[in-house]
């Protein structure tokens, strides 16, 4: 072999070389920005499919809590309140556990699944509310995540949530409701046409939820049952007034 040829293979090799350790330097190092996007499948869930809520469940918080006064702020900056719909409808507030990092997968599998299912809640005559807490407004894109998230798990996907989005900037409802915890434990409330809270459930880990099953039944009985009427007037006194 000629000594051009030797010369012009030592060349070629130099530059392969030279390519290879420039792929593997462009890689992100350890100071790089992670991605703004959460990551779903960091609770260890590949198929949200899989998840099951809970179809038997009981009120386990107090019933006595004043949430129809509570004031929650939507995509828009509008302010809504369960006061809103009394007399109206009634109201299921969810409250998730909000986002940090990531987007817990229960919380946007539990919100798809009452998109799904929606029109059953208008059927009873209810609103739902769905609540992500932040810990700060400058935090907001997170909750447009979170709708991405919601949305990309129905068949198709739908242009918008029916229902409020609401956001709960600073925690200030979670603290009210003692839910505070890594943002929020996840809750569900009941609130009937006059701004009574009828069932309330707090779960004990991110999985423990209401089924849609589960709220449509409590809304069958509350709606099979007159809510607070005033006492009747007995015959004989109607007479005397």
């Amino acid at each position: 072999m000629c000594r051009v040829q030797i010369q012009w293979r030592i060349a070629a090799v130099a530059i392969l070389v030279a390519n290879v350790v420039s792929c593997h330097s462009s890689s992100p190092s350890a100071n790089s920005p992670e991605p703004h996007k959460p990551v779903e499948d960091a609770y260890g869930v590949k198929d949200h499919r899989e998840i099951q809520f809970r179809d038997d469940v009981a009120t386990n918080a107090p019933l006595d809590e004043q949430l129809v006064d509570l004031v929650f702020t939507d995509l828009h900056g509008n302010t809504v309140s369960p006061r809103d719909y009394v007399d109206k409808k009634h109201v299921v507030l969810v409250v998730t556990r909000g986002s940090a990092r990531y987007i817990c997968v229960y919380c946007s599998t539990q919100t798809s699944r009452l998109v799904a299912q929606y029109p059953e809640f208008s059927q009873r005559n209810a609103e739902v509310l769905v609540v992500f807490p932040l810990n700060a407004a400058k935090d907001h894109e997170l909750a447009d995540d979170f709708v991405t998230f919601v949305r990309n798990k129905l068949p198709p996907p739908p242009p918008d949530v029916p229902f409020p989005l609401l956001l709960d900037v600073e925690l200030k409802a979670v603290d009210k409701l003692g839910l505070r915890q890594k943002l929020a434990k996840p809750a569900t409330y009941i609130l009937d046409k006059q701004g009574q809270v009828r069932f309330a459930y707090v779960g004990e880990t991110q999985a423990d939820r209401p089924s849609v099953k589960a709220l449509l039944a409590q809304l069958d009985e509350l709606n099979a049952v007159p809510s607070s009427a005033p006492p009747a007037v007995p015959a004989d006194e109607a007479k005397s007034k």
